[in-house]
């Protein structure tokens, strides 16, 4: 006969194994569901029309806002952020166009078809990449957000338009 320190001891562990598949069962469930639905944040490819090419950029869903501007030798598309920070991009006869407080000292990064300019004012960072004709540049970008905001940049597609 089995004495009762066995019998509760297999009900211990009757109960265990109930409890460790429930908490595997659900563990599952929500990676599935952060898979199928993406539980980071969104991320929407948004597509800025230039005057001879398109840009698209890969930007977190409902995180900015963009505001369009149409002037005689071209067109800047300005996308603003919760943070205060806002990105740049245009094509147009306002080539060497920089924010008014990006004047500080800069660093220049050449790469094939694209040079970076960097630099840093009141603790927060901007970038501009001159890429051809078009020019994309971030501005007012606190340090936790860098990374993402050169991710933005760096997702830029230029598409020639036909």
């Amino acid at each position: 006969m089995k004495s009762k320190s066995e019998k509760l001891n297999k009900k211990q562990l009757i109960i265990m194994k109930i409890i460790i598949r429930s908490y595997l069962l659900v563990f599952f469930l929500v990676i599935n569901s952060c898979l199928t639905t993406s539980c980071s944040v969104g991320i929407e490819t948004v597509k800025l029309p230039l005057l001879s090419c398109q840009i698209e950029l890969l930007l977190p869903k409902n995180e900015f806002l963009i505001k369009k501007d149409n002037y005689d030798e071209g067109v800047i598309y300005t996308l603003y952020f919760r943070r205060g920070a806002y990105i740049v991009a245009f094509e147009g006869a306002l080539m060497q166009f920089l924010p008014e407080d990006t004047l500080s000292a800069f660093q220049i990064k050449k790469h094939k078809r694209k040079t970076v300019f960097t630099g840093v004012t009141d603790n927060l960072y901007w970038r501009n990449d001159s890429i051809g004709n078009v020019r994309l540049f971030y501005n007012r970008v606190a340090a936790d957000s860098r990374k993402s905001f050169d991710k933005i940049l760096n997702s830029a597609k230029i598409i020639k338009v036909q």
